[in-house]
């Protein structure tokens, strides 16, 4: 029976274009630590393994390492980690890393890149061959485990941030494992986008000295304060009371015992997702540190740690976009136009229901932008300040001498650039001078700790900001002061 299916095999290979035969034998092949992995070389040149399994994990464990005999396929992209995306998707045996190379280079650096979508949802980017060789870089993008799988808490004083672990042993792993991809195990940069952004952060703050390089947080997330605990989907960090009361509910839902893993176990992983559908799930942190009163359950966030200095110091880009919620902003009160002050007070008060702050104090607070810059634009800026805009200024603020950037590149039929649009830009296959700019910008990060380089227009230390468009142009300090005077407390800067 094998021996007819390798004949078949070696028959439909031999049957394929010469050129696909050329790379089935020249695939690539890696040695890492639990064993061998064939690849394929793209028509860019580069070598790119996916699906390459950095640690196994039983549901409501820690990761552990992983091996495998002979050797393993690494040629198609793997399922993502369980999550709710028009019904459940995904498999549990998700712990893998995409990796991509630029053929021919030896000792490259290497920029690790952690996926966003709110803790919840997302998967590792299926193609970094452009990225790898505009930055001259090794890519790796890895999964982590999401939602109820990868945060739970038994009871509000043990939070088991499953998915935070499973990123600190992809770390590990990819240091351990640099040179059999043709990298630096000494110069390892982190980065991603939103809950990836929060991530990089987490990472900076609670990783062993010596495993990052540098790193680049993209419109990151964090601790939303003034949300009442657990009533919005778009929090990066929870109380521990919120994970546990999430965590009751669900085990609840699927008739389990919250901490009866056994029962657990036995569960079909769609049914959790499904009874997690609504709950907020997210990590939940805690700390020696005395609670700020803002912060229920004195969750400590990265971004508190970051300003306390308690982080691996390092070279750090840190940025977002000029208009983080002008979708939501659009889905909330229309399309841009002229609010009526009772369209704007409606928008609001629906926006923050619920909440721990008044929509009134609020208004207040923006009153005067509302006259200058008109009511749709005013609330775009309030929903963006509440949230990732104002998060990114003030962890910008935290590591004080690093490098801000502000993505500019409108979104079609919005006044800027909506959240997450920047790294697609990154990542892009197409040429385009953005493209370029933005690999060149972070690659040379990766390379020497520095983004600036010969070619691109200088970029100045924090609070310079350097503006990303299809044009790029340096500024002086456009902080503003909304972040701090009325922001700051609630999104955990204190």
């Amino acid at each position: 029976m094998r021996l007819t299916a390798v004949i078949a095999l070696a028959g439909g290979i031999y049957a394929m274009d010469p050129e696909i035969r050329r790379r089935w034998r020249d695939a690539p092949i890696a040695q890492v630590t639990g064993g061998r992995v064939r690849g394929i070389t793209t028509k860019d040149n580069v070598t790119a393994f996916y699906g390459v399994p950095y640690a196994k994990a039983k549901r409501y464990a820690a990761a552990a390492p992983t091996s495998w005999s002979g050797i393993r396929d690494a040629t198609v992209p793997a399922e993502p980690c369980p999550q709710m995306a028009h019904g459940v998707i995904g498999h549990e045996d998700c712990l893998v890393a995409n990796v991509f190379t630029p053929a021919g280079n030896l000792n490259l650096p290497i920029m690790l890149q952690i996926h966003g979508g709110s803790m919840n949802a997302g998967r590792a980017v299926a193609d970094g061959s452009a990225l790898a060789k505009r930055a001259k870089a090794v890519i790796v993008s890895i999964q982590y485990r999401l939602g109820a799988l990868g945060f739970w808490a038994a009871n509000a004083s043990a939070p088991q941030n499953f998915g935070l672990d499973d990123l600190l042993f992809a770390l590990q792993w990819t240091r351990d494992n640099a040179v059999a991809f043709g990298g630096d195990s000494q110069r390892v940069m982190v980065f991603g986008v939103s809950a990836g952004g929060a991530a990089v952060a987490h990472l900076l703050t609670t990783a062993p000295p010596g495993l990052i390089f540098a790193a680049a947080m993209e419109s990151p997330g964090g601790h939303q304060g003034w949300m009442a605990p657990g009533s919005r989907p778009d929090d990066d960090f929870v109380a521990p009371s919120v994970l546990a009361a999430a965590s009751a509910a669900t085990a609840a839902s699927v008739g389990c015992a919250v901490d009866d893993v056994i029962c657990l176990r036995k569960v079909p992983n769609s049914d959790i997702i499904t009874a997690a559908e609504g709950v907020r799930f997210a990590p939940a942190l805690l700390r020696a540190r005395p609670a700020n009163p803002l912060s229920a359950d004195g969750v400590e966030t990265p971004l508190a740690l970051l300003r306390l200095g308690a982080w691996q110091q390092g070279a750090v880009i840190i940025g977002g976009q000029s208009c983080e919620s002008c979708a939501a902003t659009a889905a909330l009160a229309g399309p841009p136009r002229n609010l009526t002050h009772f369209e704007f007070v409606d928008a609001l008060q629906t926006y923050f229901a619920g909440s721990r702050i008044a929509w009134s104090d609020v208004a207040t607070r923006y009153a005067k932008r509302a006259t200058a810059e008109g009511r749709w634009r005013t609330l775009a800026r309030i929903m963006s300040d509440s949230g990732h805009a104002c998060s990114a200024q003030l962890h910008a603020l935290a590591v004080a001498d690093g490098w801000v950037y502000e993505f500019e590149k409108a979104t079609k039929g919005l006044p800027g650039a909506v959240h997450g649009s920047d790294e697609p830009w990154l990542f892009q296959e197409k040429d385009s001078p953005l493209a370029a700019a933005m690999a060149a910008y972070w690659g040379s990060l990766a390379h020497a700790g520095d983004p600036n380089h010969a070619d691109g227009v200088p970029w100045p230390r924090s609070p310079a900001v350097l503006g990303l468009d299809d044009v790029v142009s340096t500024r002086t300090d456009t902080r503003r002061p909304e972040c701090l005077d009325f922001w700051a407390p609630w999104l955990g800067f204190y």
